[in-house]
């Protein structure tokens, strides 16, 4: 028996066994709500499948008979996770329990001349990775790819794209070429609304309601869960938000509208205020080339005392704190986890977010932030691992 087999109430046992670790038959019928001569039939069954193991409860103090405890088996199979974003790729090999075995890292899209070569890159990157571990494709139960948006998730393909750096990433079968190039089933969604999937389920929002994942680099991405339910776009896209106007009239967006958050709040939007300030003759830290400046520049700059940089990082900040506002007013998050180049090099951006967007919202909201995501940089290749598992148990929220 394999996975894909069990029934409904053996999948539901395998996933309390999978999330939440070891425990005892007592405390797994007590969570399913099942008899005890129910709950030991189904175990009995997994044990014998070879999807759990019986083990005795060492923890429990006592001097009688100790309990038996079960927990999820190592199948020999493997969880493949990617991340391709604008600024960095990365990919991690997880096990079933989303621990990570081996993780690896690549410059992102904008580094490159096509789309097929960071694909090409990517895949070599992850079967030197897997070769390391001693790991066939064969032992890959699959592989996960978040992806910057939009993408269709039922067929596997970008759609079309802009802001990119080549047009070849709009409509590129990005699923049928990585399944063909490592040997594996393969699944495509929006990077955002994969983390916020993961987050919801193993991570920061575990024990919440709602849970809202927001990252904020070259552009604005976000994914949002309430109650069991993922709040998908209609366009297969994740960054609606990045289109949200806060300056109206203001600076025009590569979508047509003017004012967009997108053209304030990002780290592309720094780093183009300073080149244009270089331009004009006036005086930086920054003794880079105006064409070779980017965001980490001013960050560090600002560090070093450059006001004009502090005050750029600061204003982007501001008016992201003023995004975050509007959304959690309408969407009323418990948890919203903000991740993002923008968020884990900048404390003067995120700082200055945060207390823009709690002075903005409702006196008595009690929402929560959480800087950065459970997996810090490798949130969103973990979620993508994470995506394969779900999609195996059939989870409705990735459908």
């Amino acid at each position: 028996m394999e996975l894909k087999d069990l029934s409904g109430v053996e999948k539901q046992a395998y996933i309390h066994l999978q999330r939440d670790g070891a425990m005892t038959k007592k405390e797994l019928q007590d969570r399913m709500g099942l008899k005890p001569s129910t709950m030991g039939r189904i175990l009995e069954t997994l044990i014998k499948a070879g999807l759990i193991e019986e083990t005795i409860d060492q923890s429990v103090n006592s001097l009688g008979r100790k309990p038996f405890q079960y927990d999820i088996a190592h199948l020999g199979k493997y969880l493949l996770g990617i991340d391709i974003s604008r600024i960095v790729f990365s990919a991690v090999l997880c096990d079933f329990k989303m621990n990570v075995i081996d993780s690896a890292e690549l410059p992102g899209i904008i580094e490159y001349q096509s789309a097929m070569e960071l694909i090409d890159e990517t895949c070599m990157l992850v079967i030197e990775m897997l070769e390391r571990n001693g790991i066939t494709s064969a032992e890959l139960l699959g592989t996960g790819v978040a992806m910057v948006g939009p993408v269709n998730r039922h067929t596997g393909c970008t759609e079309r794209v802009e802001g990119f750096p080549t047009d070849d990433w709009s409509f590129l079968p990005l699923k049928d070429i990585i399944s063909e190039k490592l040997g594996c089933p393969v699944y495509v969604d929006n990077g955002a609304e994969a983390a916020v999937v993961y987050e919801y389920i193993y991570g920061l929002g575990k024990k919440s309601r709602s849970v809202a994942f927001i990252n904020s680099g070259m552009g604005i991405r976000s994914g949002f869960i309430s109650s069991n339910v993922l709040i998908r776009s209609i366009n297969n896209n994740e960054n609606a938000l990045e289109h949200t106007v806060v300056m109206p009239m203001g600076r025009r967006c590569f979508c047509g509208k003017y004012g967009c958050a997108r053209c304030y709040c990002t780290t592309k939007s720094v780093f183009e205020n300073i080149r244009n300030w270089k331009k004009g003759g006036r005086p930086t830290l920054i003794e880079k080339n105006i064409d070779e400046i980017y965001f980490p520049d001013v960050v560090e700059a600002a560090k070093n005392g450059d006001v004009q940089c502090r005050k750029e990082i600061s204003s982007a900040g501001e008016m992201f704190g003023y995004t975050l506002a509007n959304y959690i007013g309408i969407l009323n998050p418990e948890i919203v986890i903000i991740d993002g180049v923008a968020i884990s090099l900048s404390d003067i951006y995120y700082n200055n977010a945060v207390d823009t967007a709690r002075s903005n919202l409702p006196r008595d909201g009690s929402v929560v932030f959480h800087r950065g995501g459970s997996q810090k940089e490798l949130t969103m290749a973990v979620s993508a691992a994470a995506m394969v598992f779900e999609k195996l148990m059939n989870n409705p929220m990735i459908e």
